[in-house]
């Protein structure tokens, strides 16, 4: 929809959550490299996961579990992918957005663009992050250490923006591809949320608001788009923008519903998906109801 209105867009993720080749890429992502080299960064790594993917196929079903599951992630981490503008193919640590960031020609400013940047947040990483003297290990500590290095990218870039004078008409969102996932190796047993932070266009300097609105994911889409001054396509689940969502009257955030989807992690050979219903307040737990769910057996890796 952004494309076929002269949007230009631009994708930094991690190859896990996209693809190996920038060619698997859609036309319209620009910042898509030329393949340069690949580079085999453990060879003896690669053949003990050949080894593990062979035995997982062969063994009985009972002796999997002795194995282990082999992950595409696992295998990736062994092979660097280059692009012709040296940096990895539009996959990105946090290290890299940042050197991204500095690299761009930040001198005008850009209409019509849209980024996607997916940091680490509350995940682990052994990167480090000079400029912000931040330098990640293991546990807590590591997770926390990895939250200030993704939000010091965030506010690299914000900075930039301000800079040139485009932070004003610039929209910015923040949030989290997922909550906390600890314990699921079953149904929730308690709510789950994840932040969204607004920075709507047209507003600078004004104060810092927290709003109660029953909001999902699904108005995010809205949200963009309105701010784009474009129509939303049909198909669109929610039609409101966050923004609506927080003009509602206590009566009609009572009985907004959104869902949300959640699956067991897959530490055996099967996994389970459930769909929530949230009904109001997604802070109470009596707010929430499966509507569906579904189970899903991992038998030969293919």
């Amino acid at each position: 929809m952004l494309a076929e209105n002269g949007y230009k867009t631009s994708v930094y993720t991690q190859r896990y959550y996209a693809y190996n080749l920038a060619s698997g890429m859609p036309d319209y992502i620009a910042n898509a490299s030329e393949l340069r080299s690949v580079e085999v960064l453990g060879a003896g790594k690669i053949a003990m996961n050949l080894i593990r993917m062979s035995l997982f196929r062969c063994l009985p079903v009972i002796l999997k579990d002795s194995v282990g599951i082999l992950t595409a992630n696992q295998c990736n981490r062994n092979v660097k992918y280059t692009g012709e503008d040296g940096f990895k193919e539009y996959g990105t640590e946090n290290a890299d957005v940042c050197n991204r960031i500095k690299e761009q020609n930040f001198s005008e400013i850009d209409e019509n663009v849209f980024k996607f940047v997916h940091l680490n947040g509350c995940h682990n990483s052994m990167a480090t992050f000079e400029d912000y003297d931040v330098t990640a290990s293991g546990g807590k500590e590591g997770i926390l250490a990895e939250v200030r290095s993704s939000m010091a990218v965030v506010e690299l870039y914000i900075n930039r923006l301000k800079e040139i004078g485009a932070y004003k008409d610039a929209t910015i969102i923040i949030t989290g591809d997922h909550p906390c996932p600890f314990y699921d190796e079953s149904a929730l047993g308690g709510v789950k949320l994840t932040g969204l932070l607004v920075k709507p266009a047209g507003e600078e300097g004004t104060p810092f608001k927290v709003s109660e609105a029953p909001v999902s994911h699904g108005d995010i889409w809205p949200t963009i788009m309105r701010s784009a001054g474009l129509e939303l396509p049909s198909s669109y689940d929610s039609k409101l923008t966050v923004f609506d969502a927080d003009k509602m009257s206590d009566e009609e955030r009572a009985e907004r519903e959104r869902t949300f989807v959640w699956h067991t992690y897959m530490y055996s050979n099967s996994m389970d998906v459930y769909n929530y219903k949230v009904k109001g307040s997604g802070k109470d737990f009596a707010n929430w109801s499966v509507t569906d769910s579904e189970h899903f057996e991992r038998g030969i890796m293919h």
